[in-house]
C-alpha cells in the first residue's frame, strides 16, 4: 500500500559517485574524461575513486571467494 510507505526526500541520498579503479596501472583517457565530466557536471556529489591504495582488497578477498578468485586471475572488471 503506497499510502504506507514513508515518504523519502531527496535530501536524504547521499550524492556519491564511487568509481573503482583496480590492477595499478594509469587511469585510461576514457576513464578521465568519466571522473571529469562527473565533477564538472554533478559537481554536487562527491566522487570517490577506490584503488589498491585506499581499499583494503587483501581483507576483503580473505572474506570472499569470489573476490579472491578475481583478484589472483586479474580479473578487474568483475569486482
Amino acid at each position: 500500500n503506497l499510502k504506507q510507505m514513508p515518504k523519502v526526500s531527496f535530501l536524504n541520498i547521499l550524492l556519491k559517485i564511487h568509481f573503482i579503479w583496480l590492477g595499478g596501472g594509469n587511469f585510461d583517457k576514457q576513464s578521465l574524461i568519466c571522473v571529469n565530466s562527473a565533477k564538472r557536471i554533478l559537481s554536487n556529489y562527491q566522487i570517490v575513486i577506490w584503488t589498491e591504495k585506499n581499499l583494503d582488497l587483501e581483507k576483503i578477498a580473505n572474506e570472499n571467494k569470489f573476490l579472491r578468485e578475481c583478484l589472483k586471475r586479474k580479473l578487474w572488471a568483475f569486482i
